[in-house]
């Protein structure tokens, strides 16, 4: 179960504490049935944690292949273990988040997460602006990069916050008569290094790996003494290989075919690569097509959208992700 699963089933008065406008909190809970999953186990919240931390060059040069895979995409992360990794020791911030989750869709990321003082899977009255997805951000809380990447904003030179702070904002989503200076000490635990933990996990889904599938038919469950029914769906495990390789294999995250029809997710192809070449991409200006090009090898990259593949005479399936090692 995910963060993400517990807000669909908030009763009102649950919700009214976060402080959150109502329209974004039922836009919240509208998007979250359709969210395409990917949920990070303790391993791979390590690993992400680990990148971030020894990699800071690589996460800003490929910053720019950091996209949602789907449409409406979520992910989420081991925070405690992920942040202990980041600053490589166990760190003391009082109502410290267990868990995070990032519900993208149209540029906003709404943060969820969840601690031992606060079990409830709680939306935050800060969210994250990315202008890939939307040019302008409403409202903006700040314009100081040490709000956008947290505790950790001084592991960072100038020039990596500053490319962070070119393509992110945090802004301010709750009700006016909620104090912005008490959003930013909710979201304190929260918001160690948060962008980076973002676009770190966006970079991993990229990546060459491993997959295995598992399908489930439909289903009716109890859950915390309510029933859900659950959708025939197929879980696919995403088994990570080390993060030093993000910088020569940063590839291709292909979906298998199946005869059911199914949706494929965002990702990169590529033509006439030179093995061994550490690539140096270049966008290559075309109003029809998302396209780069190796400077060194003369490689091409481009992106290919969300799409169905596969036979609807026969069925549809969804997709859960997990992320493991």
């Amino acid at each position: 179960m995910s963060l993400l699963n517990d807000i669909k089933d908030l009763p009102p008065k649950v919700w009214s504490n976060t402080g959150v406008k109502p329209h974004i909190t039922k836009q919240v809970q509208a998007l979250a049935p359709r969210a395409r999953q990917f949920v990070f186990d303790e391993g791979a919240s390590k690993l992400v944690g680990e990148f971030i931390r020894d990699c800071p060059d690589v996460l800003v040069d490929q910053m720019q292949f950091a996209r949602q895979p789907y449409d409406t995409t979520y992910i989420e992360v081991d925070a405690d273990v992920l942040k202990q990794e980041l600053v490589k020791q166990v760190v003391s911030l009082g109502e410290r988040d267990k868990r995070v989750g990032f519900l993208a869709h149209a540029g906003n990321v709404y943060v969820i997460t969840n601690s031992d003082q606060r079990p409830v899977a709680f939306l935050s009255p800060v969210c994250i602006f990315d202008y890939e997805y939307r040019p302008v951000a409403a409202d903006p809380l700040s314009d100081d990069s040490k709000v956008l990447l947290g505790n950790t904003w001084h592991a960072l030179s100038n020039a990596q916050r500053d490319a962070f702070a070119q393509r992110f904002n945090v802004g301010f989503i709750a009700s006016e008569e909620y104090e912005r200076s008490k959003a930013l000490e909710i979201m304190k635990p929260a918001i160690m290094g948060e962008a980076r933990i973002y676009v770190a996990c966006l970079l991993f889904l990229y990546q060459k790996h491993r997959l295995s599938l598992t399908d489930h038919g439909p289903r009716r469950t109890l859950s915390k003494g309510k029933q859900r029914v659950y959708m025939a769906h197929t879980t696919v495990t995403i088994h990570l290989s080390q993060y030093i390789d993000l910088k020569h294999d940063l590839n291709v995250g292909h979906d298998r075919s199946a005869p059911r029809r199914h949706e494929v997710r965002t990702h990169y192809k590529h033509r006439q690569l030179t093995a061994g070449c550490v690539h140096r991409w270049e966008r290559v200006e075309d109003a029809q097509n998302e396209q780069w090009r190796c400077t060194a090898c003369s490689g091409l990259r481009w992106l290919c959208r969300q799409h169905l593949r596969g036979d609807g005479s026969i069925g549809f399936v969804t997709k859960h992700y997990e992320v493991k090692l």
